[in-house]
């Protein structure tokens, strides 16, 4: 049984005082306040940018820091709670430096097998270049893979940037980002696939490596791999600073799917003609629609924007049924910005950023919206949570769930010169959890039938006028809530008929008395 939802059962017992938790809150069970800020280089620069949780649930912070007088990649390993995990590279951090110039780590993907690609950029010559590491499972360089598990890879222009990494079922690696020509005139989307063992694959695109041009400057945000295989990479694409969301669909080979869109690619204008939209980050939901997210009616000099998600259908069609005929626009402040979006298995989707919606000030931003396209005001404080990391600079830049239960942020606060890696852990919905308090007598009952189905029979071992109930499932997730009438027979029915099949506790509240018991539903 989960840690936060434990019960010491004798008929005099140490009970729990159960606190609910809302949907949107902190879990001070990470660190004790929810929040874990890191140090890496002693008061100098530490950028987070990317994050990935392994299947035991411990926590991977991809980004860089500044030890040896210029930025390497870095990754720091966190337990569950938030503890450094100093089984992993040299006390928790595997540094990876390619060469003398700034190494900046932008993405990270997990293999099957446990270990860990990191994506980003070197820096030589006062050139950038894409750069790709692998890891084994603790933290060491995997000699396996290109060079001391270092690849780097010119495309053959002065500027090159890798913002992303997946991988494809066959265990190959695909890298993409921004290739920028000669003097900075304009950019296209750029991808390179990588054999398992580091090589540049040759098979694809041309030599490796595909470049597509939408508009004049083009740049990917991130990587959507379909279950047929075919590969969309999402991003913007822009004329003279005035930014539309992009995508583009290629098949297996690096080929352009022209059955995409038009000719293999979608733009979409948020707000109309003239205004600037940058997507930040993009998501494959799990009924295979495509979702990108980033800022609408961006001002470049201002910084000022709106928050913007676009659904689409898997062959990039706007979703009619999600939003404003598939685009979903909200203000929150002049400056408020997303860089991550993940979806909850409801369906319903959080993003994360920075908004000055609250105090005038710039602050961590998490909010909620719908499966069809709404803001979710049962999350936080009317759909939105702003959370103050205390520094002239913070904003969250990648986001996963934990358990299904548990969001975390990843990010970076301070400013260019002094910041650290920053960690907030929030809970995803209602939860209950626990400590223990003192000595309360508790009383029994029994339910019947268990298993059950769609409904469930409360017998008391003493009569009650009313109390309160409430089912949570095995992860502490408050699922229902309501008050019941036993009267003077002791027995009370609760229709439980929208429960999915799964081990439930039940749990009965009369004043500070608690009693507790579980029951299995079958489907």
């Amino acid at each position: 049984m989960q840690k936060s939802f434990y019960l010491l059962v004798t008929s005099f017992s140490l009970i729990t005082t159960v606190l609910f938790s809302q949907s949107g809150t902190l879990d001070s069970t990470f660190n004790g306040v929810g929040i874990v800020r890191t140090d890496v280089a002693n008061h100098s620069t530490d950028f987070l940018y990317a994050l990935a949780i392994q299947p035991d649930q411990k926590i991977l912070a991809a980004g860089s820091v500044n030890i040896t007088g210029h930025l390497d990649f870095a990754l720091i390993r966190y337990l569950s709670d938030g503890s450094i995990d100093s089984d992993f590279g040299v006390n928790g951090l595997a540094q990876i430096n390619f060469n003398d110039g700034d190494d900046v780590c932008y993405g990270i993907a997990l293999q099957p097998d446990g270990k860990i690609v990191l994506v980003g950029t070197t820096q030589l010559k006062n050139l950038t270049e894409f750069a790709v590491a692998r890891l084994n499972t603790n933290g060491t360089p995997d000699s396996t893979f290109g060079v001391a598990g270092k690849v780097i890879s010119d495309l053959g222009s002065d500027y090159q940037l890798p913002n992303d990494v997946a991988l494809q079922t066959n265990g190959k690696i695909i890298a993409a980002g921004r290739y920028n020509y000669p003097g900075f005139a304009g950019s296209d989307f750029a991808m390179i696939r990588y054999n398992t063992d580091g090589e540049v694959d040759s098979t694809f695109g041309v030599n490796g490596i595909v470049l597509t041009g939408i508009h004049e400057e083009d740049e990917v945000k991130g990587i959507m791999i379909q279950p047929d295989g075919k590969i969309v990479l999402g991003g913007f694409a822009s004329i003279s600073a005035k930014g539309d969301y992009a995508m583009v669909r290629y098949l297996e080979d690096g080929n352009v799917d022209k059955d995409f869109g038009i000719g293999g690619k979608v733009t979409t204008d948020l707000a109309g003609t003239g205004r600037s939209d940058y997507e930040t980050c993009v998501l494959q939901d799990k009924d295979g629609k495509l979702v990108l997210g980033g800022n609408a009616n961006y001002n470049t000099i201002e910084g000022l924007s709106d928050l913007g998600i676009v659904r689409y259908d898997k062959d990039g069609h706007l979703d009619q049924g999600f939003a404003n005929h598939g685009i979903f626009i909200l203000h929150l402040g002049d400056n408020s910005q997303m860089q991550a979006i993940v979806q909850q298995p409801d369906g319903k989707y959080l993003f994360a950023g920075k908004s000055n919606a609250v105090g005038a000030i710039n602050q961590w931003l998490l909010a909620r919206v719908t499966n069809d396209g709404e803001l979710d005001t049962d999350f936080g404080d009317n759909g939105f949570v702003v959370t103050d990391m205390a520094s002239n600079y913070q904003v969250a830049n990648s986001m996963l769930l934990q358990n299904d239960t548990r969001i975390v942020v990843g990010g970076w606060n301070g400013d260019f010169n002094n910041s650290d890696f920053v960690l907030a852990r929030y809970f995803a919905d209602s939860t209950m959890t626990s400590g223990v308090t003192g000595l309360i007598h508790s009383f029994a009952f029994s339910i019947s039938p268990n298993p059950c189905k769609d409904f469930i029979s409360i017998t008391l071992d003493k009569e009650f006028v009313s109390l309160q109930a409430f089912i949570v499932d095995a992860s502490g997730r408050l699922l229902k809530s309501d008050v019941v009438n036993p009267g003077g027979s002791g027995k009370v029915t609760l229709n439980i008929n929208q429960l999915p099949g799964g081990h439930y506790s039940l749990w009965l509240k009369d004043g500070e008395k608690w009693g507790q018991s579980s029951f299995v539903v079958m489907r």
